[in-house]
């Protein structure tokens, strides 16, 4: 959710001439969804270690 709303306004500023800020968002969205993603994984494994004692 906070990486689309943040590629949601990099797009809006993109449009309005902003590339370099662009950037930066686009970056920042990235950084959310692989955190998101990692830390999903580990809630993943910490669950299945916890099914299999």
């Amino acid at each position: 959710m906070s990486s689309d709303l943040l590629t949601d306004i990099g797009v809006r500023i993109e449009e309005q001439g902003g590339e370099d800020i662009t950037e930066a968002i686009d970056e920042a969205a990235g950084y959310i969804q692989d955190s998101a993603g990692q830390r999903l994984k580990r809630a993943r494994a910490a669950l299945t270690a916890r099914e299999a004692s």
